[in-house]
């Protein structure tokens, strides 16, 4: 994962972000799921997320933080709205941030998996989490 995010100097700020996440990274248990997780993803033509977050007020407690982040990723060449509950614990120039988004795969052009008479929902739930250091300077 490669980007950055800026925080304002109260923590209670998200002033912006990008990261941008490598599909072929992706990993699991099973070598042959992560082989059809890429070839179902097209990682050979798309093989990145770009997500872009704006600006946003946090709710801050102590060394956490959260609230709602509006912004969008880029995926297949298209960029899609999305607003993200987003989680951040700030302290000693560290970043540790938690995002989850829900998402309709359909909405993203791309069908509904099936294998033999399973059917995943077209629904599904991402989560992002990041662990970031702050840069010098």
């Amino acid at each position: 994962v490669t980007g950055w995010l800026e925080i304002g100097g109260d923590g209670e700020t998200l002033a912006g972000g990008e990261l941008t996440l490598p599909l072929v990274a992706l990993r699991s248990s099973n070598l042959i799921e992560d082989r059809e997780i890429r070839r179902y993803l097209d990682t050979q033509r798309h093989p990145t997320v770009r997500c872009v977050c704006e600006p946003a007020d946090l709710e801050r407690t102590g060394h956490a933080a959260r609230g709602d982040v509006d912004g969008a990723f880029h995926f297949h060449g298209r960029a899609y709205a999305a607003t993200a509950a987003a989680t951040a614990h700030i302290g000693d120039g560290t970043l540790m941030a938690d995002a989850r988004v829900e998402l309709r795969l359909t909405e993203l052009g791309l069908k509904q998996p099936r294998r033999l008479f399973l059917v995943v929902e077209d629904e599904v739930e991402v989560v992002l989490r990041v662990i970031a250091q702050a840069a010098d300077g």
